[in-house]
């Protein structure tokens, strides 16, 4: 979260952060408090903002307004996300971890970007910028994200994350 909210800082100020649903690392108050309080050190109070946990009829209203979805985390192994289904499903282009499934999605599908340094804040800002600002890729990105749904249903999806997951396991040991 830390990463997308000093991105933010780098892009215009028409851009603006929603971390919809439950702290994903760590639900505790503590982790969240921190969140706040580096948003308002930063001066983003006007830009970010927290849901916390939403119905599904909330989440749907939501993302009727997402332009582009961002998991971006501290994962280093495969990893499986709810989220980026939801932003699939929704035809949300979507910039995740540079993880090897991701990767793997973003090749063979073309429907997710892969952020390679999500520390880079200001190379991460102009990833966000160009997505958003290039009509041509965030249309293929969204006909890829309408391709992929329709061709793997959610527990076929679940299912190559989780074989990639352990596949990757298998390779480290």
């Amino acid at each position: 979260v830390e990463n997308v909210l000093s991105a933010l800082k780098y892009l215009p100020i028409n851009y603006k952060f929603i971390y919809m649903g439950g702290i994903g690392l760590s639900d505790s108050d503590s982790y969240l408090k921190k969140i706040e309080k580096f948003i308002e050190k930063n001066g983003l109070k006007k830009r970010a903002f927290i849901t916390g946990f939403l119905a599904e009829e909330e989440l749907a209203s939501y993302m009727k307004e997402v332009d582009i979805g961002l998991y971006v985390g501290k994962m280093k192994n495969n990893y499986a996300s709810g989220a980026i289904n939801y932003f699939i499903l929704n035809k949300v282009p979507t910039i995740t971890s540079n993880i090897a499934n991701f990767k793997a999605m973003e090749k063979e599908f073309g429907c997710i970007k892969v952020i390679e340094n999500p520390n880079n804040h200001k190379e991460f800002a102009k990833l966000i910028q160009n997505i958003n600002s290039n009509t041509e890729l965030k249309s293929t990105l969204k006909s890829n994200c309408d391709k992929f749904a329709n061709e793997n249903t959610f527990g076929l999806f679940a299912k190559k994350n989780l074989d990639l997951i352990f596949d990757d396991n298998i390779k480290e040991n």
